[in-house]
């Protein structure tokens, strides 16, 4: 049943372009992230990297979540701390970075 409610084309896609607009037009949100994050959505097999850290072609961080979850996010329903402690969120790397992630809120 819920997967009937998931919307039939991947919301990653323009999730990513909305993100990679909005760290162009305000580079000050690269800055607060401090890390390089790469965000994998496993049911889509999408990945989207953003080279803020020391190292762009290493990740402080890995993100892994599904398609719904990652939208769910940047609409503001839900928070990437919420997501973790329901286990619909994976971080590899530097946890800190998960509470620095709120520069996806409001891409949908």
């Amino acid at each position: 049943a819920a997967a009937a409610a998931a919307p039939a084309a991947p919301q990653a896609p323009a999730i990513f372009a909305a993100l990679t607009q909005r760290l162009a037009e305000h580079p000050a949100l690269r800055d607060e992230l401090r890390a390089t994050v790469r965000i994998d959505v496993k049911d889509t097999g999408a990945s989207h990297t953003i080279a803020a850290g020391a190292d762009p072609t290493k990740p402080d961080a890995v993100i892994t979540l599904v398609d719904a979850d990652l939208a769910a996010l940047a609409r503001g329903e839900t928070t990437a701390q919420r997501l973790y402690q329901q286990g619909k969120l994976r971080l590899d790397g530097d946890a800190h970075i998960g509470g620095r992630l709120g520069l996806l809120k409001g891409l949908l």
